[in-house]
């Protein structure tokens, strides 16, 4: 299964972040979606980062497997 992530800078650190729109069977679909729906998940994330981290920069927005994520314990928020 396949998610959309991001990876934020905060205060010097990097938190990566699972974006909670989707669940995808193919990386194919989940780009798919990705690309359709860029401009709310951007407008979503923004709003999420503006809120949770202060000056914080988008680094990253991809699609990869959630269980790339899950064995190195490498997501630390789902929003």
């Amino acid at each position: 299964l396949f998610i959309i992530w991001a990876t934020v800078a905060f205060n010097g650190e990097a938190t990566n972040l699972e974006y909670q729109g989707g669940l995808f069977k193919t990386h194919e679909k989940c780009i798919e979606y990705l690309t359709k729906e860029e401009s709310y998940v951007l407008e979503t994330l923004n709003k999420h980062i503006n809120n949770k981290y202060p000056n914080g920069k988008l680094l990253m927005l991809a699609c990869d497997a959630k269980s790339n994520f899950e064995k190195y314990k490498g997501l630390d928020e789902t929003i």
